[in-house]
């Protein structure tokens, strides 16, 4: 831990960039085949409490205490960023995806907002919202359902960064994978944080 610890504090990681993972267990490879990608999840680093990084995300895994070591939800989640990384190692790969440009000044403290609202009323993961997204890839179309009641991982990537003003308006974030958040032009390409 020590370790990752010190890599990740040599890395200019800031609130925004994308955290992306490749997974190797059944779910994980479900996800990157049905998406068509080598990414299974993305989270995203939302700030930096006394030189470490917190990391929100929307998953259905909960077994990793959040950062105050209080129980997961399966849902928006916040983590430090070091203990889910060490906590995924065994499962498969994790990549560093920055922000070309940060999040300038006055739409930082919207964009954290975003997700710590999302956090505290504990919004719940959609399972419905994901599925709609990968068949979106393949053509077939479900119902939009353009409330935030419920949130998946890229979609919840994509609704802190849209009102943070780095993404369009007219960017649907329920139509988002893993795959499409980190091919989106705002980012740099990924660098490998472990494989």
């Amino acid at each position: 831990m020590v370790a990752l610890a010190s890599q990740l504090n040599s890395l200019p990681i800031k609130p925004g960039d994308v955290i992306a993972f490749s997974g190797n267990g059944l779910v994980g490879k479900a996800i990157r085949r049905g998406t068509r990608s080598p990414y299974s999840h993305v989270g995203i680093v939302l700030d930096c409490l006394d030189g470490r990084y917190r990391l929100a995300e929307s998953s259905f895994f909960n077994a990793l205490p959040d950062f105050q070591q209080q129980p997961a939800i399966k849902g928006v989640q916040l983590h430090w960023l070091e203990d889910w990384l060490s906590a995924y190692r065994q499962d498969g790969a994790a990549f560093w995806v920055p922000l070309k440009q940060a999040i300038a000044c006055p739409q930082l403290p919207i964009f954290q907002k975003t997700l710590l609202q999302q956090h505290d009323r504990q919004a719940p993961f959609s399972y419905r919202k994901m599925l709609t997204a990968w068949l979106k890839q393949y053509h077939f179309s479900l119902p939009l359902a353009k409330d935030q009641t419920h949130v998946y991982c890229a979609e919840m990537v994509a609704i802190a960064l849209q009102n943070a003003q780095i993404l369009p308006p007219d960017l649907i974030p329920q139509h988002q994978t893993p795959a499409s958040i980190v091919s989106l032009s705002c980012f740099s390409s990924p660098t490998i944080l472990y494989s």
